[in-house]
């Protein structure tokens, strides 16, 4: 089960999607993501692209096992939760000069590695069992191939870039808003999603779960895409 919209829509803390039934916690306070992280953390595979020095890894707030729920005779909570954090690292030097205009904005910051989306995989017992793709604000959020779109239920989960108009006073609001990028020195949490793991009633099995997470984006203009996996997490 991932974040998404809910099984019990009136709370709208779990989402059913599919066959699968996953559901989410996306309604749950982000301090309890921090309180969560405060426990454990749980570091996976990082996967840098090559010679471009950037990398990416994936990081666990659990390393389980997770027990299972439904959200109706076994409500689903923390013990039944993993959220996964997506970090990228940008070793790129900064550049010595920048072109006019270039400091306005973190996506044209020169050897800024900018977002473009993420791609994630789930695989239970080392078999493929479905995919979703995130895209940050200010793109339609969330797509998946169980035939589920939820738009806007993981746009906060990004860190996205606001700039400025040059043609409003200093006093106007910055309502520009642009895709996550990482400017060189710079080691972030870009994106993070949760999955809530459901009983077989509902559809959703047990097994071991590995959890792959591809960033898709650009450095300086060439498109580059970084892989990470999670460690395995067994789920009852």
């Amino acid at each position: 089960m991932n974040d998404r919209s809910g099984a019990s829509r009136a709370s709208n803390e779990y989402s059913a999607v599919g066959r699968r039934a996953r559901r989410l916690l996306a309604a749950l306070s982000f301090a309890a993501v921090v309180a969560a992280l405060a426990l454990v953390l749980v570091p996976a595979a990082a996967t840098k692209g090559g010679s471009n020095g950037l990398e990416a890894r994936v990081v666990a707030t659990t390393k389980g096992p997770l027990p299972p729920c439904d959200n109706d005779a076994i409500p689903c909570t923390e013990e039944n939760t993993v959220r996964h954090l997506v970090y990228i690292e940008n070793r790129n030097k900064i550049a010595d000069s920048f072109p006019p205009g270039s400091l306005r904005s973190r996506v044209t910051f020169p050897n800024s590695f900018v977002i473009d989306s993420i791609d994630e995989e789930i695989f239970i017992d080392g078999v493929s069992t479905g995919s979703s793709q995130y895209t940050p604000p200010p793109q339609p959020g969330y797509a998946d191939n169980f035939g589920d779109k939820f738009v806007r239920n993981s746009w906060g989960h990004w860190p996205s870039t606001v700039t400025c108009d040059p043609g409003f006073g200093a006093l106007d609001p910055c309502i520009t808003v642009g895709k996550p990028a990482v400017v060189p020195g710079e080691n972030t949490a870009v994106f993070w999603v949760s999955w809530a793991h459901g009983t077989v009633a509902i559809g959703e099995s047990p097994g071991t779960y590995v959890f792959t997470f591809t960033v898709n984006g650009t450095l300086n203009g060439e498109e580059v895409h970084l892989t990470a996996t999670t460690k395995k997490i067994v789920m009852t």
